[in-house]
């Protein structure tokens, strides 16, 4: 039956490579990115069959090959990513082309040559929690690569992937003599994926001591004007607060790109206008600027659905995620005086009727609400003492 389907079930560990920012390359450099990618193709492909792999499906800058054993697999990747980065040393920086990899081990089909099933959307997820010029691996691959390869592993704990029913463990690896990433550059770099899962207790414990030097540098150097001063009146002792406890109960649990930038929708237990600031800041990235209907359109998309995210406040009305919007102190009106966290204008609004309002004196910040199924949720002002169930990072 299988013959006559052209269907075939196989066991295969699935090594799926994807180029890290290639729409903003190509923006750049449309013609040299091709050529260099194509080049580095040439190496990735002749790498992929000197290992006894076979690629079953590329679309642009993807790639997705099949080995019989995970451990010629993570051989392939490491020589891969070897190889490449001593390319990419001879190029300026904003023209090199990283490849992200990931690896899983399953059950596949096997259609006329492409391959289909659980293993390969697995290893697409994983690719994408690499990061730029990295490996990340599934535990199965792991188990099977440990006491055969030498290299430097870190644990990612089990992850949520997108349409990926139940948690994966994933680990990150690279060869023992390897450049070491700081924890808070593999974080930033790893969030530059899409779906991904993430707790970030971890991150914020370890990172704890580089984010407080990053908020005593905004709040005791600098004018006390614009930005600055709107987050200072949101109280300097929380930010630092947050910068220095690992906030548990916080989750990236989607990640997109869209129009060159990449965003992380972050799930949290509770946490102030504040709190969510310092930790975006501590990824690498900033609370979300929404600049035009078409972002706004995205970012909306991304988080309506996600019903963690929204906590009811009275019948029919839901308060949402925080965005990177606040309100510069001594505002004469409600609707003056608003700036996005990276010191840009309020040139595009998407505020509810009669929002913002300060009510009682104190909104000076900004955040996602949803009246009703049949409106999409828009914005509203809120005090920085309230909490939300999470937040928007964007990263450049």
């Amino acid at each position: 039956m299988h013959q006559e389907t052209g269907l075939q079930r196989k066991l295969a560990a699935l090594f799926a490579a994807d180029v890290a920012g290639y729409s903003r390359l190509m923006a750049a450099d449309e013609e040299f990115t091709t050529t260099t990618l194509a080049q580095y193709r040439e190496i990735m492909d002749g790498l992929i069959a000197h290992y006894g792999g076979r690629i079953a499906n590329t679309a642009g800058d993807s790639v997705l090959a099949e080995f019989a054993s995970s451990v010629e697999a993570v051989r392939c990747a490491l020589e891969t990513q070897e190889a490449l980065r001593h390319r990419n040393d001879t190029l300026p920086e904003d023209k090199r082309i990283t490849f992200r990899i990931g690896i899983s081990v399953g059950d596949v089909i096997e259609r006329d040559g492409d391959l289909l099933g659980d293993g390969v959307n697995i290893a697409a997820r994983l690719e994408s929690l690499a990061a730029p010029g990295g490996i990340c691996v599934s535990s199965a691959v792991r188990d099977q690569i440990e006491g055969k390869l030498t290299l430097q592993v870190r644990s990612l704990g089990n992850q949520r992937l997108k349409n990926i029913p139940r948690l994966v463990r994933a680990y990150q690896i690279g060869a023992e003599n390897g450049a070491q990433l700081s924890t808070l550059a593999i974080l930033k770099s790893r969030l530059r994926g899409r779906g991904t899962g993430m707790a970030l207790t971890a991150l914020l414990c370890v990172g704890a001591a580089a984010g407080v030097a990053v908020y005593h540098h905004v709040w005791e150097g600098g004018p006390k004007d614009g930005l600055s001063a709107a987050r200072d009146a949101l109280d300097r002792q929380a930010l630092e607060a947050a910068a220095q406890k690992a906030i548990a109960g916080r989750d990236i649990i989607r990640t997109e790109a869209f129009g060159g930038h990449d965003y992380s929708v972050v799930r949290t237990d509770g946490g102030s206008w504040a709190e969510a600031d310092a930790e975006a800041r501590a990824m690498g990235g900033a609370l979300v600027s929404i600049t035009s209907q078409e972002e706004n359109d995205f970012i909306t998309g991304l988080i309506r659905e996600e019903e963690a995210l929204w906590e009811e406040w009275k019948p029919g009305h839901y308060t949402g995620p925080w965005i990177g919007l606040l309100r510069q102190p001594g505002a004469q009106g409600p609707e003056d005086g608003w700036i996005w966290v990276d010191g840009a204008p309020l040139s595009y609004s998407n505020w509810y009727e009669h929002q913002p309002d300060n009510q009682g004196g104190n909104e000076g910040v900004a955040r996602f609400h949803h009246w009703g199924e049949d409106r999409p949720p828009q914005w509203g002002d809120a005090s920085g003492l309230e909490q939300a169930r999470g937040y928007v990072v964007e990263f450049e």
